[in-house]
């Protein structure tokens, strides 16, 4: 079922303390979805969830992998390309919905029912990732691998459209 969770405001503050690691690989091509949610009412939530290999440097014409290897068993991701400013940068920012990510979450969800079946790739241009909107969703343990076919010098930026503390960016080269 696609989602938003919502997170009361003392669990938002909760998540200022929460670190998550951004790694670079030079002509990487593997972002990972990982982590896990915690909770204990009244005392705390911890969310660690994060794309491993947040920033990436891949080749035009490269396929990028991306895992669903997180501990939330049934919560799917979606690898949504985003405007740089619709990524989160303060707590008062996370939680909100960008435009880009309804959009996709829209069009990964025809029957807008939170049902199957469900569109698994969007392609807002070319087949591939290439430019805002693309978009594609990862259920348990899923991969996929998709090309990169963004010219070389663009920078694409990514989310997680139902978890948007996950975020990212790809650098493409040549």
């Amino acid at each position: 079922m696609l989602r938003r969770r919502t997170i009361p405001f003392l669990a938002v503050v909760a998540l200022a303390t929460v670190t998550s690691s951004t790694a670079f690989a030079a002509g990487g091509s593997r972002v990972e979805a990982r982590g896990n949610v915690t909770f204990e009412p009244n005392q705390r939530i911890e969310d660690t969830l994060q794309w491993h290999g947040g920033e990436l440097s891949v080749k035009s014409g490269e396929r990028l992998t991306i895992v669903s290897n997180d501990e939330l068993p049934g919560e799917p991701h979606v690898f949504t390309i985003v405007r740089a400013q619709e990524q989160p940068q303060t707590l008062d920012e996370l939680g909100v919905s960008c435009g880009t990510c309804q959009d996709a979450l829209a069009a990964h969800d025809p029957d807008g029912n939170g049902l199957p079946p469900f569109t698994l790739v969007v392609n807002k241009g070319k087949p591939g990732i290439d430019t805002v909107g693309d978009s594609f969703i990862l259920f348990d343990g899923a991969t996929i691998t998709p090309r990169v076919t963004a010219k070389p010098g663009t920078t694409l930026f990514f989310i997680c459209s139902i978890h948007n503390e996950m975020q990212g960016v790809l650098h493409v080269t040549s």
